[in-house]
């Protein structure tokens, strides 16, 4: 049979649906919100999402304001983060049961590059907007590059001492504000021993109607997660926001009993409404660069394997593209970086989480907090927020701790590894954690690298040399 003729019309329209094709395909996998929203189930999911995005709302309202002390900024940067970012991470994102926003460590690496800054002549919010520009602008490269590859030398062990080491850096920031003392942190080389030492030397000067303030709200929070939550979770999967709780009754107390008056330290005042722009300072880049990418490598890395646990369909590019256009977009509003909250992430699967509808209502309801709520913080003691920081650090710690006995067990190196990046970002700060760790995990992936693997190009040359490395008998691959 003669085949068939197609004109060259024909041949053209072809080609253009085929075009048409491929890039609504293209543009579904890099705004997946078009791809999941019209399938969403609204009678059998929006329930269950309003009251997760209520409850994640409520958890992250004192997680925010605390968060931003960390990172040196006012408070209502926390806010804004949440509110912001969620809503491009709705949009962008690929991890349905999750929780981004401000998270502990980024937090605190960026309140050292603020503090670092700001003797030269710049405010606090437009070096912490700078520091958030730069990690944005990191993960973009790093997707038009393909980056995400190098994350596998952030090895288990390796993230798990340098977080531990990280605890410890804002555990020895944040005790102060449990007592009630002004006292300046240290940053830079062993500023952790140097904060701690600190800490002991001005317990003489303890406001005690702070350290009772902080006895109390860290009782309450211990028993909530020691026996209220559990005995809770035998009955329903509804979480009482308990920290949202304890804060806004607090908060009252010490407006009724004039707490500032008596020497607390309070929060002052959160101004309502939405952000003026603060663009980026181009000549900053230089001083914040090594802390950009410090938060960069450890947010992704973390959030990513956190993530992974939850989501069996993640994009792990998609995933470095959402949270280049969050930090690119919303650094210009007043934000700090964001990252994957363990504990949030927890309680949105106690929940039952299963869509990023209720990341977008939780956004709408921070929205609300940002144009009303703003004032109602000013008189809450900041001890409020110093037990919300101690206690969500400690257990990140308790956590990083049980580690330690499995590992030393495994293996040598890895004990190694662990012990060693512990040990530099404790006593040292860290970048060089970072670097003590990042080297020692790269040294046991190319050792566990047969050699076969390590040869790419197969010259004849190369091919003589794996040969005679494969037949010495006590040949170690290096």
């Amino acid at each position: 049979m003669p085949e068939k003729e197609v004109s060259p019309d024909g041949k053209e329209a072809k080609r253009g649906r085929d075009c048409m094709g491929v890039t609504k395909h293209y543009i579904k996998k890099r705004i997946p919100i078009l791809d999941w929203l019209p399938k969403y189930k609204w009678k059998e999911y929006f329930i269950r999402d309003l009251s997760c995005g209520f409850t994640i709302a409520c958890i992250h309202v004192p997680q925010s304001l605390a968060f931003s002390m960390l990172a040196n900024v006012d408070l209502v940067f926390g806010l804004y983060t949440t509110c912001f970012t969620g809503i491009v991470y709705t949009i962008l994102g690929t991890a349905h049961v999750s929780s981004f926003g401000p998270v502990a460590i980024g937090s605190m690496i960026t309140g050292e590059a603020v503090s670092l800054a700001s003797g030269k002549g710049y405010t606090n919010a437009e070096i912490a907007t700078t520091v958030t520009f730069m990690i944005g602008l990191i993960y973009m490269i790093g997707f038009i590059l393909r980056f995400g590859i190098f994350t596998t030398v952030f090895k288990k062990n390796f993230i798990s001492a340098f977080i531990a080491g990280c605890t410890c850096h804002i555990l020895a920031k944040s005790l102060k504000l449990l007592i009630g003392v002004k006292i300046k942190s240290h940053y830079g080389f062993f500023n952790c021993p140097l904060n701690i030492y600190q800490f002991v030397m001005h317990l003489g000067q303890t406001n005690f109607w702070t350290l009772g303030v902080s006895g109390i709200v860290m009782f309450i929070f211990i028993m909530n997660m020691v026996f209220l939550k559990p005995l809770v979770a035998k009955f329903t999967k509804v979480i009482i926001p308990i920290e949202a709780v304890t804060m806004l009754i607090v908060g009252l107390v010490s407006y009724l009993c004039d707490f500032e008056e008596k020497g607390v330290l309070v929060v002052g005042y959160v101004p309502s409404g939405l952000p003026y722009p603060i663009l980026p300072r181009w000549e900053l880049f230089p001083l914040v660069l090594s802390s950009a990418i410090t938060i960069a490598l450890i947010n992704f890395s973390s959030s990513t394997s956190m993530t992974l646990l939850f989501n069996k369909d993640l994009k792990p590019d998609q995933e470095m593209f959402a949270m280049a256009v969050a930090n690119l977009i919303c650094s210009n509003f007043q934000c700090i970086t964001i990252g994957n909250s363990m504990m949030r992430t927890r309680v949105a699967v106690t929940l039952g989480l299963k869509t990023l509808m209720s990341t977008f209502i939780a956004s709408m309801l921070m929205l609300l907090t940002i144009l009303y709520v703003g004032p109602l913080f000013t008189p809450m003691p900041t001890a409020v927020l110093g037990c919300v920081i101690v206690l969500s650090t400690s257990l990140l710690l308790y956590d990083r701790a049980k580690e330690v006995i499995p590992i030393c067990r495994k293996s040598w190196d890895d004990a190694f590894l662990y012990c060693s990046t512990f040990l530099a970002t404790f006593f040292g700060d860290v970048v060089l954690g970072l670097l003590v760790g990042g080297l020692l995990a790269l040294k046991l992936i190319l050792k566990d690298v047969p050699p076969e693997e390590i040869i790419v190009d197969k010259t004849p040359e190369s091919e003589k040399l794996l040969d005679e490395q494969q037949n010495k008998p006590n040949t170690v691959p290096v």
